[in-house]
């Protein structure tokens, strides 16, 4: 039978590697868009989410986030920085580096459970043909550190992680519509050896594997708009999630799981340059454990 450290200590586990996978970014918008300095903030009573994001034409570029959030008397709080240099090799090609820190804690008390870390290593986005079909890849490798506040006691380790995400997205033009297929597959693993908490008792050796992959195809419908451009965006995507936990020295039992993603909303263009969208989204169809929906507002304007 597992301990309370062992259970707590593989919940936390997977947590992080989930937070690690979500808090990677897009890159493929060096080479498909110009981006350019972009602020996000939303707080409420409870809980809060700001974004940063600098432009993308420059060798050095950052992102910054940070969440938080109150529920029954717990708090939660993750925050992540990353910092990355790029360099284009012509109009197809871009290879760099980055490292991300990040940190996130859970708990009654501002140090029940938390942890801290970092990912490091090179990607490369590439335009493979002619036509709009890019690639995107990534390897990456880090360590952190934990610490959990149990009823036996205190315990802290450090571990070691990995991420590999590789995407293939590609843009088809037709007289009435924009397809836009894409694939993606993510692999985030992080693992401990055996340490000791400390009240001397064990904690075997861990580790948790999440692989995913996402299937998808969105499309850009244009309509008459008497001032600038209006479109109809969405999309349907199909994903398929597999987790597996344990100690290292075993075989992993493994949990999978399968959804799909529908998007319906729109796209406003001022002359301007101002942009207001808006999507409702479902996340969740097909799955008997998971389900997500909800309504997204954006509106960009330049100063």
């Amino acid at each position: 039978m597992e301990s309370s450290a062992t259970s707590t200590s593989l919940s936390l586990m997977e947590a992080r590697t989930n937070s690690m996978i979500a808090q990677q970014s897009d890159l493929l918008h060096f080479l498909t868009t110009r981006r350019k300095f972009n602020l996000y903030s939303k707080v409420t009573g409870d809980d809060g989410t700001l974004r940063l994001k600098t432009g993308n034409r420059l060798p050095v570029w950052a992102e910054a986030a940070a969440n938080w959030s109150k529920l029954d008397g717990t708090e939660t709080e993750t925050m992540s920085a990353t910092l990355g240099f790029h360099m284009p090799r012509g109009e197809k090609l871009v290879y760099g580096v980055l490292l991300q820190v990040d940190h996130g804690g859970t708990g009654t008390t501002s140090d029940d459970k938390f942890a801290e870390g970092w990912l490091a290593g090179p990607y490369m986005i590439a335009q493979l043909t002619d036509h709009p079909l890019y690639f995107e890849g990534r390897l990456l490798y880090g360590q952190s550190r934990s610490k959990l506040t149990l009823p036996a006691g205190r315990v802290g380790y450090r571990s070691q992680r990995w991420q590999t995400r590789l995407k293939l997205s590609g843009e088809m033009p037709r007289e009435n519509v924009t397809w836009r297929p894409n694939l993606s597959f993510i692999y985030g693993a992080t693992k401990h050896g055996a340490v000791t908490d400390s009240l001397g008792a064990g904690l075997p050796a861990q580790m948790v594997a999440i692989g995913r992959v996402t299937l998808g195809l969105d499309f850009d419908v244009p309509l008459t708009a008497e001032v600038g451009n209006f479109s109809l965006v969405g999309g349907l995507s199909g994903n398929w999630n597999s987790t597996a936990t344990g100690e290292t020295a075993v075989a992993l039992p493994g949990r999978n799981d399968g959804w799909a993603k529908a998007r319906l909303g729109f796209r406003r263009t001022l002359p301007e340059g101002t942009v207001l969208g808006g999507q409702a989204y479902v996340e969740g169809l097909g799955s008997n454990t998971y389900e997500n929906y909800g309504l997204t507002l954006n509106l960009t304007a330049k100063f």
